[in-house]
């Protein structure tokens, strides 16, 4: 995952006091609104592993609707170097907090080369 402080122009502080979570390093944790069109923005959580050490998690919430596939990759690239691979779980929904988020997840202990396995589609 990148160094956080490079997106500091989208960050939320606002968000981030109320949550208490104002004097962890802003390169490794943060709240983030991130346009993803002209009249519509993504509210971010981003975790280098602060919160779990051995993943690195960006949680995406645009009001009312999942995010497209491009506005997914736009934001992996944000926080993600090009070369890392991330996934995308589906929780059940009744464990779902919020309808609309999507969760991506990255291991900091195991290699993703079952994920970049060439199976034909």
């Amino acid at each position: 995952m990148k160094d956080l402080t490079v997106l500091d122009k989208f960050r939320n502080m606002e968000a981030q006091t109320q949550l208490n979570t104002a004097d962890i390093s802003k390169s490794m944790y943060g709240i983030f609104t991130i346009p993803v069109s002209e009249t519509e923005s993504a509210k971010i959580i981003a975790d280098t592993g602060v919160v779990k050490p051995e993943l690195e998690h960006v949680a995406i919430l645009i009001d009312s609707r999942y995010p497209t596939l491009n506005e997914l990759y736009y934001i992996k690239n944000l926080f993600f170097n090009d070369y890392e691979t991330v996934t995308h779980y589906l929780k059940p929904t009744i464990e779902s907090a919020s309808r609309f988020v999507v969760h991506l997840w990255k291991s900091t202990t195991q290699s993703p080369s079952i994920l970049e396995a060439d199976v034909p589609l």
